[in-house]
């Protein structure tokens, strides 16, 4: 129940988002790409490999990234004697969800796609639709809304998909080693995914890995003190 409200709460928060912060600013954003663009395209370069599975599985991006969390919540909750990380990876995906929605209103930008279609034509189609959504969502002042869409804001400041598969991909490379390599192509996929695909600005990916640095130490604090000392030091690793 708990964990439902957070959610409930986060996809409020980017849904409103740019009614409390009208300010976007992509523009500063496409600007810092252009000025990163060595950076871009060796991204791009890594994004090769992926191409092949973008065409066969054009929605991997969001597809891979809800399997990565199902993946890690089961095997996470039949690890022995670990409950408590499993206890400390929900907060911490908690965390990264309210401090996510909370910066959405801070730095409000839609993302890349408003400048030029990315690599992916399905994503491409996404994106037109979620942006015509928003349009007509802050044209009127929170009126034009559709709860099928309830999910369907854009923001991209900051990138948490980059937030959620970092730290997906530590606890797993922690309390799951065999888990963790196998996440380590994939987290690669999704970084580069969403910069050619057009999903996120560069300095998305940045801040959304400042975002996961912070919501691991927070959930740190938060769970520090629960159970024996066993499961102490096993949920302190991260």
């Amino acid at each position: 129940m708990a964990f439902t409200i957070v959610v409930f709460l986060h996809f409020n928060l980017k849904l409103w988002a740019q009614l409390v912060n009208p300010h976007r600013w992509d523009e500063a954003f496409l600007r810092t790409d252009a000025a990163l663009e060595p950076l871009a395209r060796a991204i791009t370069w890594l994004h090769e490999p992926w191409l092949v599975l973008t065409e066969i599985w054009p929605l991997a991006y969001h597809d891979i990234f809800v399997l990565m969390f199902m993946s890690s919540l089961a095997l996470h909750s039949v690890q022995k004697d670990q409950h408590l990380v499993l206890t400390q990876l929900v907060t911490c995906i908690a965390l990264v969800l309210v401090i996510g929605g909370f910066s959405y209103a801070l730095v409000p930008a839609w993302g890349p796609f408003v400048y030029g279609d990315g690599s992916n034509p399905s994503a491409t189609a996404i994106q037109a639709h979620m942006s015509e959504f928003q349009g007509r969502f802050v044209e009127s002042g929170g009126q034009d809304y559709q709860g099928s869409n309830f999910i369907m804001a854009v923001a991209a400041m900051p990138s948490l998909h980059t937030a959620h598969a970092y730290v997906l991909w530590l606890y797993a490379w922690r309390h799951i080693r065999w888990l963790g390599i196998l996440y380590l192509p994939i987290y690669i996929f999704i970084i580069t995914e969403a910069i050619v695909a057009k999903w996120h600005y560069m300095i998305d990916i940045a801040f959304g890995l400042l975002i996961a640095l912070l919501s691991i130490r927070l959930a740190r604090l938060l769970c520090r003190g629960q159970g024996h000392s066993g499961f102490g030091r096993a949920v302190a690793e991260p």
